[in-house]
């Protein structure tokens, strides 16, 4: 079960908050091979981390400061770096280190 949010956020342009939880704490990336390119001859290695029992790799996450891909993102999410939707209401938000090799982690419900 999560603990206490790190920061609860009443969202302005909808009737609801948003609570993100963390700790703060960095999480060092590692180089694997995605099982979706394990069939491929040569495969690449890509940045991941662990994060509570589970491995992500930083393709997966969505790049919020990316103006084509990500044009308007919620004022909120602007002080991440990438995000992960795993539902509608849900999902992990990270902070990259400024050498690109360590994320903060974070998970926001709403």
């Amino acid at each position: 079960m999560l603990k206490k949010a790190w920061k609860t956020i009443t969202d302005p342009e909808k009737t609801g908050e948003i609570s993100i939880y963390g700790n703060h704490k960095w999480i060092e990336l590692e180089y694997q091979i995605p099982e979706w390119n394990e069939d491929k001859e040569d495969p690449d290695l890509e940045q991941c981390f662990k994060y509570k029992g589970n491995t992500y790799f930083l393709s997966e996450f969505m790049n919020i400061h990316n103006k084509f891909y990500c044009s308007n993102p919620p004022e909120w999410m602007k002080e991440f770096d990438g995000y992960k939707g795993d539902s509608f209401f849900s999902g992990l938000l990270i902070k990259l280190n400024e050498t690109g090799e360590a994320v903060k982690v974070y998970t926001y419900i709403s």
